[in-house]
């Protein structure tokens, strides 16, 4: 009896030591978050992968977007001196900027076009819009603002449009996904092949309201042609903030179906009140790893950027 109970012991402490984890499964499918923080106090992060093989982090800090580099696949990375892109004081469109996404122009070259969010003030309902600006040595100097932006419609958008994250497609057309109203994923099309002039394409592509949210939203196109959306969701309404990172899958960018299942969830320690803006990059082609980058956050006003991975079976 007593050998009984000495295994139920072992058990329920090798049962409360598991769920201590944070590399350990809970409702994570197949990502198992990474221990430790890959970027400290970072707001709206992303991440790309250059021609060299390394990471380059692009996020706020100060109010300007800034960057930080890594050469052993996003582990550890280093703050780079330089500011890619600073705020317009003086304008009434570029008060705030956030939510940077880049995306490489040509494979061949290292142009990048980064696209962000720029807010008309500090002070209360600011107006949203989308701007871009353009690097011709993969960020490595401070990014030249381009002609161009986005604005929000009064009524379809409530005058609110940002995170926006832009795709090459396979026809050299880009589409971008964007959130509206804080809440829902629409999408629009670049016609004319130099993505910067976009033309929308559906009322929503995910969400409808605060309980149903998606948002900082990022996707990948599949070896197989299928388009894989990653988003934060579940809105948490007393502290206002999402607290689960999901996916969607479609056959053609612009009609997804939820897959359903919960790919980073809450962490016990250090992202314990919202998890956002994953970004997913593929580590090996040959043996279809690939890792997530996330920003998470313990009290809503400071992030982190932390990663989880998922090996073999693809996404």
């Amino acid at each position: 009896m007593r050998v009984f109970y000495t295994l139920i012991i072992l058990i329920l402490i090798i049962a409360i030591v598991g769920c201590g984890n944070t590399s350990t499964r809970r409702d994570l499918s197949t990502w198992y978050k990474e221990s430790g923080i890959r970027l400290a106090s970072v707001s709206a992060p992303c991440v790309i992968k250059l021609s060299n093989g390394s990471y380059r982090a692009f996020y706020v800090s100060g109010g300007n977007i800034v960057s930080a580099i890594s050469s052993d696949e996003g582990i550890t990375f280093t703050a780079e001196a330089v500011t890619k892109l600073a705020p317009l004081s003086s304008s009434t469109t570029e008060v705030v900027i956030t939510n940077p996404w880049l995306v490489r122009l040509s494979e061949s070259s290292q142009t990048w076009r980064m696209y962000y969010e720029g807010l008309s003030t500090t002070e209360s309902n600011p107006i949203h819009r989308i701007f871009c600006a353009i690097s011709y040595d993969e960020g490595n100097t401070a990014f030249n603002r381009e002609t161009t932006s986005i604005t929000p419609e009064v009524i379809a958008d409530n005058n609110n449009i940002g995170s926006p994250f832009v795709i090459k497609l396979p026809d050299t057309r880009y589409r971008m996904y964007y959130a509206s109203q804080g809440f829902m994923v629409k999408s629009a099309t670049s016609e004319s092949l130099n993505g910067q002039t976009f033309a929308k394409e559906n009322s929503a592509i995910l969400g409808s309201s605060y309980d149903d949210a998606a948002l900082a939203q990022s996707v990948i196109r599949l070896a197989s042609g299928n388009y894989k959306m990653f988003y934060a969701t579940d809105w948490n309404v007393h502290t206002g903030g999402p607290t689960k990172i999901m996916s969607a899958t479609s056959s053609n960018g612009t009609s997804f179906t939820k897959d359903g299942n919960i790919l980073i969830d809450l962490g016990l320690t250090v992202d314990t009140k919202f998890v956002t803006r994953p970004s997913v990059i593929q580590l090996s082609v040959s043996n279809n790893n690939y890792r997530m980058f996330y920003a998470g956050t313990t009290d809503g006003t400071t992030y982190n950027l932390f990663s989880a991975t998922k090996e073999a079976t693809g996404i």
